[in-house]
């Protein structure tokens, strides 16, 4: 994909905070970040790459981040390595990063560097043209441990249109939220989190953005950057119903349950809508009865905190542990889309897991793989419980 006018502004004034005559120049798809005339630094498909030689790239291996590679994981390997999403919200833990990346340029300056900035050139053109080819060309948001690779879906509109509204004003962290929003709802989630970062660059105590970024790290199964955001968003707003919902999420997915049960707890009674009270009621009870409180579960149920009629997975999924229908009866013919069969499939199978009936559980925990669902919280949660079942 290409770069997207807001991720550049951003970048350049966070560079220029921290490295001199910072200015930045269109490269076929891409962008290229001097210093002066040092060429130090490159955006691809909205990720900032820093250049490297052998004085600083273990810095960055330390940290798992990758090089640049434009031709995919098999092809060539250009010196420019990804910088962390955590250094971008932070100038001054930046400010290192871009000096030895900066200090690597004046090093290669001159012949070498004009052939170098050739390559970068014919890599960017090649970043552009997968990025104009069909599905194959979409991001990958998460590689299974089985290999299986799940990709972002192309923007149908909504993310060309927060992205202009966001370059006519780019520090507006309300717009910034708007096209993380358009990115997760293309399953964009990586270009999502990268920006609720640039947010976070602007407002560092901005619990909504903890909110949102920690939801996208636990799509892309970052569950401990995920606690962390969700745990410092929750120490900001106490009362942030979305916060403590994920939160119960991420704690539940540790094996934590107890913890789960208490973030699920503080999120019934701030639940925004029926649909949303389902869900925390849902996650409640399967945290209480995972915890060994099946009375408490049972109870909880009886008050009937879902009394308002709802129409999701979960109101389906509570129907099953109410007895008001059998496990085989949870899914019917209008459930086709992949995240609500990945939903209602991890609901039945941990139905059945709460009763010892591993083998049925295993089931349906596979039945919720195949459903592609992979953005559900319920696959999610298959994967974990597979792992656990082996």
């Amino acid at each position: 994909m290409p770069v997207s006018a807001s991720f550049r502004t951003f970048i350049v004034d966070q560079l220029s905070r921290v490295a001199p005559r910072v200015h930045a120049r269109s490269m076929f798809g891409g962008v290229g970040i001097y210093s002066g005339d040092l060429f130090f630094a490159l955006i691809a498909d909205d990720t900032l790459y820093l250049k490297v030689d052998d004085s600083n790239r273990a810095d960055f291996e330390a940290l798992g981040m990758g090089p640049f590679r434009p031709y995919g994981e098999g092809g060539e390997v250009m010196q420019y390595y990804q910088a962390a999403a955590d250094l971008l919200e932070d100038p001054e833990a930046l400010r290192p990063w871009a000096e030895k990346a900066i200090a690597v340029a004046g090093r290669k300056k001159g012949r070498r560097s004009r052939r170098g900035r050739v390559q970068v050139v014919a890599a960017l053109l090649a970043t552009a043209a997968s990025a104009a080819a069909p599905a194959a060309g979409q991001s990958v948001q998460y590689r299974s441990p089985a290999g299986v690779e799940y990709r972002a879906q192309h923007d149908s509109g909504p993310i060309a249109r927060a992205e202009s509204a966001l370059a006519a004003d780019p520090r507006n962290v309300e717009r910034i939220i708007q096209l993380g929003l358009a990115q997760s709802g293309a399953r964009q989630f990586r270009e999502a989190i990268q920006t609720f970062t640039r947010g976070l660059a602007i407002a560092p105590n901005d619990p909504v953005l903890y909110r949102w970024r920690g939801h996208r790290y636990l799509s892309v199964r970052e569950l401990d950057r995920a606690m962390d955001d969700l745990t410092r968003g929750s120490r900001l707003d106490s009362a942030n119903y979305g916060i403590w919902y994920h939160l119960g999420i991420v704690r539940y997915g540790r094996g934590d349950f107890a913890g789960a049960a208490d973030a699920f707890t503080r999120a019934q009674p701030r639940a925004p809508d029926a649909a949303e009270r389902a869900g925390a009621t849902d996650w409640l009870w399967m945290s209480l009865s995972r915890a060994g409180r099946a009375a408490e579960a049972q109870a909880m149920l009886d008050r009937r905190p879902d009394s308002v009629p709802a129409a999701n997975a979960y109101a389906q999924r509570l129907r099953l542990y109410r007895g008001q229908t059998g496990p085989d009866d949870v899914i019917t013919t209008a459930d086709t889309g992949d995240v609500a069969v990945a939903t209602l499939s991890y609901g039945i199978g941990n139905w059945y897991l709460v009763r010892g009936d591993t083998a049925r559980a295993r089931g349906w925990f596979e039945r919720s793989i195949r459903s592609g669902g992979w953005p559900a919280f319920g696959f999610i949660m298959s994967e974990i419980e597979l792992r656990r079942l082996r």
